[in-house]
């Protein structure tokens, strides 16, 4: 992200003390809060200063996340703009955001950490060029390295991702992952918190001070009670086991795209 550029989101929810919640772990990112409590206030608000992400609760009175979500991503003078829904709905929700034009979803259950990451992730594609129109939904001849002891997320890895067009190469434990990471440099790494997190973290390291390999995007993923602080600042996303395919090809899809966008 351009560092001339201050980094703004806007905020809607019909509940004032998640507004204030929400608004304070952004603000404490150094990103600029900008809060709607309804859905007609945030459309309106949209012309005066467009902002760089939206964020809004899917269930609220009168026009809920969902129809604001839809108009403005039928407003071309918006729809560039990345649109993630909060819901505190069960996790079947991702597909009806997907549907209603969202480019992702988060539940108010998650860590507060995968808060923090996606709002990193997706103002960084609110933020260059063409927003999410610069976005692609093909990889062919990408590469995936997955680095898990569990031969389900392997399998399951390599079969959502074929769609893709995506290589997916698996690798059983950290060591296994260092010396493969010798050989080529993938464009998205997927760590599995069972690996054991003093693991996890000395892998991660491994990788930030290779030369080359700064544009790898990381990706975790964690059971319920795994925790993400020790590694949150060394990581692009998180996502939670047991991995599912709509979901995961999405995760995927976002950090292909952003291993090809400037670092910033």
């Amino acid at each position: 992200m351009p560092d001339s550029v201050q980094a703004r989101i806007l905020l809607v929810d019909d509940d004032r003390f998640s507004r204030t919640v929400l608004a304070s772990v952004f603000e404490s990112m150094d990103i600029t809060v900008e809060t709607a409590a309804h859905a007609e206030e945030a459309f309106g608000m949209l012309a005066q200063n467009p902002p760089h992400l939206i964020l809004s609760d899917a269930v609220m009175p009168g026009l809920d996340g969902f129809a604001l979500c839809q108009r403005v991503k039928g407003e071309d003078s918006y729809r560039h703009i990345p649109f993630l829904l909060l819901t505190s709905l069960s996790r079947d929700m991702p597909a009806r955001s997907l549907d209603a034009g969202a480019d992702d979803l988060l539940s108010k259950g998650d860590d507060e950490a995968i808060l923090r990451l996606r709002a990193r992730q997706y103002l960084r594609v609110g933020m260059a060029p063409g927003g999410t129109s610069c976005l692609c939904a093909t990889h062919a001849g990408a590469s995936v390295l997955v680095v898990s002891n569990s031969s389900t997320i392997q399998s399951l890895s390599a079969v959502h991702l074929a769609p893709l067009g995506v290589r997916v190469v698996a690798a059983n434990s950290a060591r296994e992952a260092a010396s493969l990471l010798t050989r080529s440099v993938p464009e998205v790494a997927v760590l599995d918190l069972g690996l054991g997190e003093t693991a996890t973290r000395d892998l991660i390291q491994q990788i930030r001070r290779a030369p080359g390999r700064t544009q790898i995007q990381l990706l975790l993923a964690k059971g319920e009670e795994d925790f993400l602080a020790s590694v949150e600042v060394d990581v692009h996303d998180a996502q939670y086991k047991p991995l599912v395919a709509r979901g995961n090809r999405h995760r995927m899809g976002l950090l292909l795209n952003l291993a090809r966008l400037p670092q910033g």
